[in-house]
């Protein structure tokens, strides 16, 4: 079996946007059996903005994504427990990416669904402790570090927001499954692209 290529994707953690994109990476990863490696990266929008995400604001962004483009999803949100920051859940993930890349990707993934669909607090240490214990991670000092060190990658790289995804071939994308505007009330509009991504995965698995 040829070796699969690698696309790597920088996403924060608590951006609703990168979810949906992600979850669908996922899916037509597993669609093209393996010929696609799917590696995600940190993207602290944190420390882009000097701040922690609104509560409100991805609360109100969450909710347009389910009630547009992804029903099945966010089912948490409506009574989550909102994390003050995702910066150590962050660092867990690039922590499991040091030690195996599909090890990452499950860990990013998992940490995804236990906030937006299990209203989990991700800057809980009790939490962030459980999900180590299940993926037997040995959280450490140093996991900022790594988490930090990804994130400077993405700068060298250009990353434009979160997600951004890379090909081997050197093709690059910036949010390919949703086109986002807003209507003259301010209020989100939001239009599925879901064959923009299909189309970039593919012609990475070709390349």
């Amino acid at each position: 079996m040829p070796e699969a290529h690698n696309v790597e994707v920088y996403a924060d953690l608590w951006c609703p946007f990168a979810y949906v994109g992600l979850v669908a990476a996922t899916k037509y990863c597993d669609e093209l059996r393996n010929r696609v490696q799917l590696t995600i990266r940190s993207w602290p929008l944190e420390l882009v903005n000097s701040g922690p995400l609104s509560k409100e604001k991805t609360f109100a962004n969450a909710s347009a994504l389910r009630a547009s483009v992804a029903p099945e999803l966010f089912c948490g949100i409506d009574n989550w427990s909102y994390p003050r920051s995702t910066l150590s859940a962050l660092a867990l993930a690039a922590k499991a990416n040091d030690l195996d890349l599909d090890l990452g990707r499950m860990v990013s993934m998992y940490l995804r669904h236990r906030l937006f669909e299990d209203g989990a607090d991700l800057s809980s240490e009790d939490e962030l402790s459980a999900v180590a214990k299940q993926f037997n991670l040995k959280r450490g000092g140093n996991d900022l570090l790594l988490m930090e060190q990804e994130y400077a990658a993405g700068k060298r790289r250009g990353v434009k927001g979160s997600p951004h995804f890379f090909c081997e071939n050197g093709a690059e994308i910036f949010c390919p499954t949703l086109d986002l505007s807003r209507d003259p009330q301010g209020n989100l509009e939001v239009v599925q692209m879901e064959n923009r991504l299909q189309g970039f995965l593919q012609d990475c698995a070709e390349s």
